[in-house]
């Protein structure tokens, strides 16, 4: 992943930072956020941060009781 010289990371009171950047490519950003599981939140674009939710959304669906006993059931 390729990231612009004009990065900038604000230190905040908490001790999470906020990144902003300007990058090559989404789908490889995307990915380097899904790295840090919980540990990060997208603040902004929108179009990013609602991917990110809905990767996490399908990957807590492959963890939901239900589906837990199906794949049991059928020894996977």
């Amino acid at each position: 992943m390729t990231f612009s010289e004009g990065r900038k990371v604000i230190d905040q009171l908490d001790g999470s930072i906020i990144l902003e950047i300007k990058t090559s490519g989404w789908w490889d950003v995307k990915k380097w956020i899904l790295s840090f599981g919980a540990e990060a939140e997208v603040l902004e674009p929108e179009g990013l941060r609602e991917e990110i939710r809905k990767e996490f959304e399908t990957a807590m669906g492959k963890y939901t009781m239900k589906n837990i006993k199906h794949k049991e059931r059928i020894g996977k």
